[in-house]
């Protein structure tokens, strides 16, 4: 759903299947003129009075970017797939932006690409632009002001705090300067889950989503056809049968989705989810859209084909070579 009141100025846009945009939405570059590109993937949602001022914008699946928040600046933004930014958010990209796959920004966190206000006919000497990263899977708690600087995957940092330099990935952030806090707070903040583990996390969460599910009526696909066969549960988890099902993997099937242990993998009729490669099959099926939108944002999956990551990397690696295989 677009919303009437959309201003959207831009020479190439892609926009997405099952896109909310919210009322009072503008897109447009930094002089209220058109931008290069707009890319905003499928699933996505922008709130209310969100202002996008940039040259170029790309937006990944199942992102949401909620109200008020400001974006703008000269230079590219991309966010990545299942990010989240909380309103009233503003993020400057005078300097190129990156945000990683399942990032999460909170409500009123400002993000700067710039030093700038002092006038250089009069000699100030602080004034530079510089390119921002932010890693998959970080979390930045609200209120946090953060400057051009490159936070690694896996960083918490916590409500307030002020970042003025790198950040080590897999660390927590807090105070004015931010500091690393982890020890304090008991090490790292994500630890390492083996694929049973997170197997059985994925197959809990797809038998309380199937036991919620109404919209299919008890309907269930047939199942694929490869040349194994192990039990596997059919049908629905409230009333499951074990059904012999063929597989070459271990695998647990709900409706027409499969949980997998194995590589992600095309399969006609069903949204195959790997937790080995953290990716799922996207066919965009009401059960798939409803499953991810369950599962978010406590478990992201990002899709096996992404038919913009080699545009977008490629936009980003010309104007930060610095970061090279980082904006794989």
């Amino acid at each position: 759903m677009v919303s009437k009141e959309l201003k959207l100025l831009t020479e190439k846009e892609f926009i997405g299947r099952n896109v909310s945009i919210g009322e009072g939405v503008v897109i447009t570059n930094a002089h209220g003129e058109k931008c290069s590109e707009i890319i905003v993937g499928d699933n996505v949602y922008i709130g209310d009075f969100v202002r996008i001022l940039a040259p170029a914008v790309y937006i990944g699946d199942y992102t949401v970017i909620h109200q008020r928040t400001t974006i703008y600046g000269y230079s590219p933004i991309r966010i990545g797939h299942c990010s989240w930014i909380g309103q009233d958010a503003i993020i400057n990209c005078t300097g190129p932006v990156w945000i990683g796959e399942g990032v999460t920004i909170g409500a009123k966190t400002t993000l700067w690409t710039h030093l700038s206000g002092g006038d250089i006919l009069q000699g100030f000497r602080l004034g530079k632009v510089k390119a921002s990263l932010i890693g998959d899977d970080t979390w930045i708690a609200p209120a946090v002001t953060i400057s051009p600087v490159k936070i690694g995957k896996k960083c918490c940092v916590l409500a307030g705090s002020v970042v003025t330099k790198d950040l080590e990935e897999n660390s927590i952030y807090a105070g004015v300067p931010a500091v690393d806090v982890k020890e304090k707070l008991g090490g790292i903040p994500y630890q390492e889950l083996n694929l049973d583990e997170k197997f059985a996390i994925i197959r809990d969460k797809l038998i309380e989503f199937d036991r919620n599910f109404k919209d299919r009526g008890g309907e269930f696909s047939s199942f694929p056809t490869t040349s194994d066969w192990r039990s596997i549960y059919l049908g629905n988890a409230g009333s499951a049968h074990s059904f012999t099902i063929p597989t070459g993997e271990d695998e647990f099937l709900l409706g027409s989705i499969v949980i997998t242990k194995g590589a992600c993998e095309e399969r006609n009729g069903f949204s195959v989810f790997s937790v080995k490669d953290r990716l799922y099959t996207k066919r965009l099926s009401i059960e798939e859209i409803a499953f991810m939108r369950f599962l978010l944002p406590a478990v992201k999956f990002f899709p096996l084909k992404d038919i913009n990551k080699k545009h977008v990397a490629e936009v980003f690696r010309s104007l930060l070579p610095e970061f090279g295989a980082k904006l794989d």
